[in-house]
C-alpha cells in the first residue's frame, strides 16, 4: 500500500515539475501558454484524486467570493447592452473561476514532491530567458514557430509581452523558495537573467518591466519595514479601486498633451480611460453589463479632444478597476477589492521571511492590473493561480534549519 501510494504521488509530482518548467521557458514563448498548462495540470490531477476517492481542498473563502460575484456578471445579462457578448464573457469567467479553485485545490497532491517542482521552476526562469535571448538574436525563429508562422511580428509583441509579464509575477515565489533554502547563487543568477531581459525588451513591454521593478523596489522597502508596507498597499489598493473614475475625470485631459510627448499608447490609454470612467458613472450601480466596453457609447464633444480613438471600439479597458465599475458597477468593484485585501491579508500572516516575497508578487500584480490586460484574460487567472500554489507549497519545500 505504501509503494502504491509513494508511486502514484511521484508521477502527480513529475508532472507539476514539467509543467512548472515549461511556464518560464514555453509559457514566456506562447503567452497564452499558461492557461492550456496550468489547466490541463490541475484536471489530470484532480481526475486522478476523484478516482482514488481524494477530494480537493476547496478555498471557501475565495469561492464564497467568486460565487456573488458569477451571479452578478449572470444577472447582468439582464441590463447588458450586447447580451450576446456578455453572455460569452460570463460563461468564459465561469470556467476561469472553476479552474483556479481546482488548481489551489490540487495543492494536497504536490506537498511531498514540492522541493522538486520548484527546483525545476528555478532552474527554467535561468534557461528560459538566455535561451529567448538568443532565439530573438538569430531572428525568433523559435518564437515564430511557437506562437505561428502568420503574423509572426505581430503575435511577437502580443505573445511574448504577454508571457513576460505572467513571468514577472510567478518569478517571485521560485526566489522565495531558492533563498530560503540556501540557493542564493541561483536565486541571484535568476534575477539578473531576467531583470536584463526585461530591461532589454523595455521598449515592447513597457508596462510588464515597470511593474516587476515596482515589485523589486517593495521587496526591498519590506526588508526594512513590512508592517508599514503591508499598510500602505491595503490604503493604496482600497483608494485606487474607489477613487479611480472620479481622478481620471478630474486629470485624463489635461495630462493627454503631455503623455503624446512620451508615448502615443499612452495619450491612447488616457483617451480611452477619459470616455470609459464617464460611461461607469452613468451606471455606477448596474454597468453597463459584462465585456462590453468595446460598444459603450462615445459622444461627439469626447471625440474632439481625441488623436487615436478607435472607431470600432477598443479590445478591452486597459484597467481592472475601470472595467470593473464599467461592466459591474461598484458591487462587482467591492467583490474585486474584498479579493485583493483578503490576498494582502494572507500575505500578511506569512512567515516574516516569506512576508517580502509575497508582497513583491503582489505589488507586480497591481501594477500591472492598471494599464494591461483583461480581467477575463485566461493566462492572467492561471498565472494567479501558479503564484498562489507555489506559495502554498513553500512551507512544504523548505529544508529544516
Amino acid at each position: 500500500m505504501t509503494a502504491v501510494r509513494s508511486s502514484s504521488r511521484n508521477w502527480r509530482t513529475l508532472l507539476a515539475a514539467i509543467v512548472f518548467a515549461c511556464l518560464p521557458t514555453v509559457g514566456i514563448y506562447g503567452g497564452g501558454s499558461y492557461a492550456g498548462l496550468m489547466i490541463g495540470l490541475a484536471a489530470v490531477i484532480l481526475i486522478a484524486d476523484l478516482f482514488a476517492k481524494r477530494q480537493p481542498m476547496i478555498d471557501w473563502t475565495l469561492a464564497a467570493l467568486a460565487i456573488p460575484f458569477l451571479v452578478l456578471l449572470w444577472l447582468g445579462l439582464a441590463w447588458s447592452i450586447v447580451p450576446q457578448r456578455t453572455l460569452a464573457g460570463d460563461l468564459q469567467m465561469t470556467g476561469l473561476f472553476i479552474a483556479g479553485i481546482v488548481i489551489l485545490g490540487i495543492r494536497q497532491s504536490l506537498f511531498d514532491g514540492s522541493s522538486l517542482i520548484f527546483r525545476a521552476a528555478l532552474v527554467a526562469t535561468i534557461v528560459g530567458p538566455i535561451v529567448l535571448s538568443l532565439d530573438i538574436a538569430i531572428g525568433h525563429p523559435l518564437l515564430s514557430m511557437v506562437t505561428g508562422h502568420k503574423n509572426s511580428e505581430e503575435n511577437y509583441y502580443t505573445k511574448l509581452s504577454r508571457g513576460l509579464a505572467q513571468m514577472a509575477i510567478l518569478i517571485w515565489p521560485i526566489l522565495a523558495y531558492a533563498w530560503l533554502n540556501g540557493r542564493r547563487r541561483l536565486a541571484m543568477a535568476a534575477v539578473l537573467v531576467f531583470t536584463a531581459f526585461m530591461l532589454w525588451q523595455v521598449a515592447i513591454n513597457i508596462s510588464g518591466t515597470l511593474s516587476f521593478l515596482f515589485g523589486a523596489a517593495i521587496f526591498g522597502l519590506s526588508l526594512i519595514l513590512p508592517r508599514f508596507v503591508l499598510i500602505a498597499a491595503t490604503a493604496v489598493v482600497s483608494i485606487v479601486a474607489i477613487a479611480t473614475p472620479f481622478v481620471i475625470q478630474l486629470t485624463a485631459r489635461p495630462l493627454m498633451a503631455l503623455a503624446d510627448q512620451i508615448k502615443p499608447s499612452a495619450r491612447h490609454r488616457l483617451e480611452i480611460w477619459d470616455y470609459l470612467t464617464a460611461r461607469a458613472l452613468e451606471r455606477p450601480f448596474s454597468g453597463w453589463g459584462w465585456q462590453t466596453a468595446q460598444f459603450v457609447p462615445v459622444t461627439a464633444e469626447e471625440k474632439s479632444h481625441y488623436k487615436y480613438f478607435w472607431e470600432n471600439g477598443i479590445p478591452h479597458p486597459h484597467d481592472f478597476w475601470i472595467q470593473l465599475w464599467l461592466e459591474t458597477g461598484v458591487f462587482g468593484l467591492l467583490l474585486g477589492l474584498a479579493f485583493t485585501l483578503i490576498v494582502l491579508r494572507r500575505i500578511g500572516r506569512q512567515p516574516q521571511d516569506v512576508r517580502p516575497f509575497g508582497l513583491a508578487a503582489f505589488a507586480t500584480a497591481f501594477a500591472l492590473s492598471l494599464p494591461s490586460f483583461n480581467l477575463s484574460t485566461d493566462s492572467w487567472w492561471c498565472a494567479l493561480a501558479a503564484t498562489g500554489l507555489l506559495f502554498a507549497l513553500l512551507p512544504s519545500a523548505r529544508q529544516p534549519r
